[in-house]
């Protein structure tokens, strides 16, 4: 049996962890990702480099088709090099109109993000078993994506909210705890 060891050292010198760091660093209230910084001011270039970026790697793509392996070489690496690109782009743009035109919370969604970890947790028992459900149905395949998405939504955000309550219930309060936190390199880092 093969066994992997990741260290504490590891996790910390990783490029994903010293971004998310540099982003958290100044909080979220006043940084990368505010309502007024650069990428918000900035949407419409995004959603032209996103356009864009799509429109490449469609063309790159539909050069490779319909055998991939008999396609000229340079197109095969521009469609690959091109997919992560488009998919940069695509994610910076919705977060850009995100941050320029959500000024205002809503009051119902604070549920949704208190309950986001435990939705994701539980959400793949309610989407397989619905698809099974839905499996001999003669529905239309976007009614049944609607089907599915409403009702998982629904079920799993129930589901993450009664788990939440449970442990809300269960768990100790901060008061209550017994010494102090250790350090994570108590840990082993």
């Amino acid at each position: 049996m093969v066994q992997t060891h990741i260290s504490n050292d590891m996790i910390w010198s990783s490029p994903g962890s010293r971004c998310g760091l540099v982003v958290g660093q100044m909080g979220l209230d006043r940084g990368l990702l505010t309502n007024d910084c650069l990428l918000a001011r900035r949407w419409l270039l995004w959603l032209g480099t996103a356009v864009i970026s799509f429109g490449a790697w469609a063309g790159q793509t539909f050069l490779t088709m319909p055998d991939r392996t008999k396609a000229h070489l340079s197109s095969q690496i521009a469609a690959t090099i091109a997919f992560p690109i488009v998919c940069a782009a695509g994610c910076l743009f919705l977060l850009a109109v995100c941050l320029r035109f959500s000024r205002n919370r809503l009051k119902n969604l604070d549920s949704l993000s208190v309950n986001a970890y435990a939705m994701c947790l539980v959400h793949y028992v309610f989407v397989v078993w619905l698809l099974y459900a839905l499996l001999d149905s003669n529905l239309f395949s976007i009614a049944k994506f609607a089907v599915v998405l409403i009702c998982t939504m629904n079920l799993s955000w129930a589901s993450g909210a009664e788990f939440n309550r449970f442990v809300s219930v269960v768990t100790v309060p901060a008061k209550q705890a017994v010494g102090p936190v250790p350090h994570w390199s108590a840990f082993g880092g």
